[in-house]
């Protein structure tokens, strides 16, 4: 079995997926322009804008690899005049408030060296008018907005709204680590998407990096346990993105991902359906992959692209487990874990793996089961994991002290409830009681 934290790949490695996200890129323009009323033909902007993204995230590799340029020439050239159709333009003019959301792909393509004085004009009149009658946007939407103000080369960004922005988003302020949804998770990444500028800029924000990178684990462990590629690839880009050095469950899932690619050709997305495809002809297959895993596959460019620079590259050094974690650790947690109805295959790939993974990766295989017995409303589920956290010297990070918080509140609530008198019986209430934790031990997020 293999016990090294490290990544066994190269960078080009790496920039393999990057040429195949462009390649499978220029397949998917080709079905917008054969079908209108095709699924991607349906959401043909939204399509495109990120089709612009894409180039915009690998154009650093253009001076080092021949292949991603040259993909890129072709792509961009197919591009440029999906992103300023009369459609686009007729958007941008009849809707200021969201002038840049519809002139997306134009100021990326702007941004990469391919003009256009004309729909330049047209977008800045619109603009004027926008940056004031826009609609009310959450904070990774107002990130994304400063973002484009500052990389088109006739924006006006405003660093205080982009620091106001940064303060409310979840790159701001913790993650909730048993209750956050998939769409907290995406706002999670798309905050460091915009605020990072695709790895480009560093990171202003008065929270510590350490924190930021305790919330991503929990977050790649809600991504992984719902085996959700498509997710799991937004959350491994925080660690180049922002620069962090790579975690050894982080390299493990990002392992698991290019295996994966490398097998199919392609991430399933949410809406693949394997079964459906099976009796479809080679044609309609295709079509059903790109339709359904485009975004997939392009996210996964956009991740490959930030770690194949040289200073973010998968570290072949071995991070170790944080002091006060007893060895042993993951193994004990893998065994909660595979003691669960619910058996996805990362968890069976990480029980392959040695014991120096296993312990590394010990507070995302925590937070996952924390996760899960807080779902199932389990306290006492929580309750004997938080014991075999303590015991493992698992104390700190944001799940267990969410859970931790969590049982005292429920402790409060069931003696509220028993002492009520004029309550009516509740059988349920004797569910609710839960043995205060020792109070010895300190929870710390």
């Amino acid at each position: 079995m293999a016990t090294a934290l490290a990544s066994d790949w190269t960078e080009d490695d790496l920039s393999r997926q990057v040429v195949l996200a462009l390649g499978f890129a220029k397949a998917v323009l080709d079905d917008i322009d054969s079908a209108a009323d095709s699924p991607l033909g349906r959401i043909a902007q939204k399509v495109v804008a990120e089709t612009a993204m894409l180039l915009y995230a690998v154009a650093p590799l253009h001076a080092t690899h021949p292949a991603v340029e040259t993909a890129c020439a072709r792509l961009a050239s197919r591009l440029v005049p999906l992103a300023r159709g009369t459609e686009v333009q007729a958007a941008v003019c009849l809707d200021p408030g969201k002038a840049l959301d519809h002139a997306m792909a134009h100021i990326l393509l702007d941004r990469l060296g391919h003009a256009d004085a004309a729909f330049d004009s047209l977008l800045q009149g619109a603009q004027q008018l926008g940056r004031q009658v826009g609609p009310e946007r959450l904070p990774h939407r107002v990130i994304e907005q400063t973002w484009l103000e500052r990389i088109w080369p006739h924006g006006a960004p405003s660093r205080r709204r982009q620091s106001e922005a940064v303060a409310a988003s979840a790159l701001g302020q913790p993650l909730d680590a048993l209750k956050a949804s998939r769409a907290d998770i995406y706002a999670f990444t798309h905050s460091v998407l915009y605020a990072s500028d695709m790895g480009r800029r560093k990171l202003a924000s008065a929270r510590r990096r350490r924190d930021i990178e305790a919330d991503a684990l929990v977050a790649l462990g809600f991504a992984l346990d719902a085996e959700d590629c498509d997710l799991t690839v937004e959350v491994l880009w925080i660690w180049p993105m922002l620069r962090l050095r790579w975690h050894p469950a982080a390299l493990f899932a990002l392992k698991g991902l290019i295996e994966r690619q490398d097998s199919r050709g392609f991430l399933p997305g949410i809406g693949f359906d394997a079964q459906r495809v099976a009796g479809m002809s080679s044609e309609q297959r295709e079509r059903h992959v790109r339709a359904t895993c485009y975004h997939t596959v392009y996210v996964m460019g956009f991740l490959c692209a930030a770690a194949s620079r040289q200073d973010r590259l998968p570290n072949l050094a071995s991070r170790r487990p944080k002091r006060g974690t007893s060895r042993g650790a993951g193994a004990v947690l893998l065994d909660l874990l595979q003691g669960d109805q619910h058996r996805p295959e990362w968890c069976a790939r990480m029980a392959e793996r040695g014991a120096e993974l296993q312990d590394a990766a010990a507070p995302l295989l925590l937070s996952v089961l924390l996760r899960r017995a807080a779902e199932a409303s389990d306290l006492a589920r929580l309750r004997l994991v938080l014991n075999a956290a303590l015991q493992c010297g698992l104390a700190s990070g944001p799940a267990p002290a969410q859970a931790a918080a969590l049982l005292r509140r429920a402790q409060c609530l069931s003696e509220g409830l028993m002492g009520d008198a004029t309550a009516a019986p509740d059988p349920s209430v004797g569910k609710v009681n839960v043995a205060p934790l020792p109070s010895d031990k300190t929870w710390t997020g």
